[in-house]
């Protein structure tokens, strides 16, 4: 019994450092984004100018919209991957791979005739676009859409890859995905055509290039990646069914997203929407740091959960929500406290209005929903969407018409964030009722565990550096003592009041492990 119990142990330190491990591979691919993306933001808005990165932004975000179907159907097979392999091993793993095929190829057509139909009257009757870029918005559509349709076709193999937790070499595609975006970047001030065009050209080969790496990895590296030629009906309606009840979720998300950005275009038109393309840009930044731990942490969780080991995928949502927040938190505090001067130095005299504000509260609103991903990872791996994905996508697709209705009344272009913030608060209620209902989860062990010792972390932490950062100014000096002081004062209140014993002994562990390094 001893025996059993000390291999339990082992494995599950195992586990733990597997999750570390992979997230310490996906942060060196997040960290060389992040650098070079900030870059070739600057550039990418000089070149173009802001007119025309409010085009880009306001067309590309509109296909994008349309890849809501894209999302469920990604987030489905994934879970698939890991849940089937957890029951059946491989046998389930390769039916998974041949369905989803089928089904993103199924997914490719309909899209495409949708966006060719509904999306280019869109585009020419009702987006508000200066009648000289027409032309260039029709054929930047064009090559969107073919993006799009790379990426989705991406979603079998890509996932595959997450799925057999080889983060090393996702990470790997990440880093030559950014690489050539920086070349491309580099050259556009030197080419003479027509720059939006010939971004949106250059954009859309790395979209093949990126596809390509996928598919050969996977193939070559795992051999259960075998198409079948018979179609498993069973397995279509299970991915069918959990698929599209997740597809609410993903059209939420589009109405929160690109939906408000079209709101945005019909009443201030391209120059907000740049505005908002550059306070997205760095949400996304930050967020992308924060996903490489749930991107991590997703085939345990729903591999447990599979196995019945429900102890130990309550522990990791607990543990996840935890990190995840206070990453983002340690980098936002610092990035709210010192936006004008960030700004200012990133882009030079170029900054759109609003730019700072709209960052702000997207930040504001990303910190409640990056609590939701772990909990809604959990709730997906049980397999009981129906009733979530319909609940939160209603409370998620209020953003709109509340939106919609403070625009009317004439209010700022941040009140749209604002209402943002408090539909993330909304959706957040309905899905720790759910956890409850589908799980067990009672909210109150929820909110010992985890949304009171964040809680005391915010309440400690903000109200000192924010009299500090006024007290500085605006400067480099003001950033770099505030960016020094807030992370050092999160770090401490966090070890103090944030973590479980548990974790203190796993990241002790993991601070020793490094120094062996």
């Amino acid at each position: 019994m001893l025996s059993i119990s000390h291999h339990f142990s082992i494995e599950l330190m195992e586990n733990n450092k597997r999750i570390l491990s992979n997230t310490l591979f996906l942060y060196i691919r997040m960290l060389f984004v992040l650098v070079v993306s900030l870059y070739t933001s600057r550039v990418v808005l000089k070149t173009l100018g802001v007119e025309d990165y409010g085009v880009y932004s306001v067309v590309g975000g509109f296909v994008s919209m349309f890849g809501f179907l894209n999302a469920s159907i990604s987030s489905c097979i994934q879970r698939f991957y890991n849940y089937e392999f957890g029951k059946t091993g491989e046998r389930g793993f390769q039916r998974v791979f041949s369905m989803s095929c089928y089904i993103e190829l199924i997914l490719s057509v309909i899209v495409l005739v949708f966006l060719e139909i509904i999306g280019l009257w869109y585009i020419n009757h009702k987006m508000v676009i200066p009648d000289n870029r027409v032309v260039a918005a029709n054929i930047l559509f064009q090559l969107s859409t073919l993006q799009m349709i790379l990426v989705m076709l991406q979603a079998p193999f890509s996932g595959a890859i997450l799925a057999k937790e080889k983060m090393d070499y996702y990470a790997v595609v990440g880093i030559i995905d950014v690489a050539l975006k920086l070349l491309i970047v580099l050259l556009l001030p030197c080419l003479s055509h027509d720059k939006l065009i010939t971004f949106g050209v250059l954009m859309t080969s790395i979209s093949v290039i990126d596809l390509l790496l996928y598919m050969g990895y996977s193939l070559h590296s795992f051999d259960e990646m075998k198409l079948r030629k018979e179609w498993d009906s069973v397995l279509f309606k299970e991915m069918l069914s959990f698929s599209g009840w997740n597809v609410f979720g993903a059209v939420a998300m589009v109405g929160r997203t690109q939906g408000l950005n079209m709101i945005l275009n019909v009443f201030f038109g391209p120059l907000v929407n740049a505005a908002r393309g550059i306070a997205v840009q760095i949400q996304g930044a930050l967020m992308g740091f924060i996903g490489n731990i749930s991107i991590a942490a997703r085939p345990q969780i729903v591999e447990a959960y599979a196995q019945e080991n429900y102890e130990r995928s309550q522990k990791l949502m607990f543990s996840i929500s935890k990190v995840s927040f206070l990453l983002l938190f340690v980098m936002a505090l610092p990035v709210g406290l010192n936006i004008d001067y960030i700004l200012h130095i990133w882009l030079g005299e170029t900054v759109p209005d609003y730019t700072a504000v709209f960052t702000i509260l997207l930040l504001l609103s990303s910190l409640i929903d990056v609590l939701n991903t772990p909990v809604t990872i959990l709730i997906m791996a049980s397999g009981e969407v129906k009733r979530y994905c319909l609940f939160t996508s209603f409370g998620g697709l209020l953003v709109m018409p509340i939106s919609y209705l403070f625009l009317c009344l004439e209010w700022p272009p941040e009140s749209v964030f604002v209402a943002g913030v408090i539909v993330s608060i909304l959706v957040q209620a309905i899905s720790l009722v759910e956890l409850k209902r589908i799980t067990g989860i009672p909210i109150a062990l929820y909110f010992r565990k985890v949304a009171f010792p964040l809680f005391v972390v915010v309440l400690v932490c903000v109200v000192p550096m924010r009299l500090l950062s006024l007290k500085l100014g605006g400067s480099f000096e003001s950033f770099f003592i505030t960016a020094v002081c807030s992370v050092s004062l999160v770090v401490l209140v966090t070890i103090i009041f944030a973590l479980s014993k548990e974790e203190k002994a796993l990241l002790k562990a993991s601070i020793n492990k490094l120094r062996l390094l």
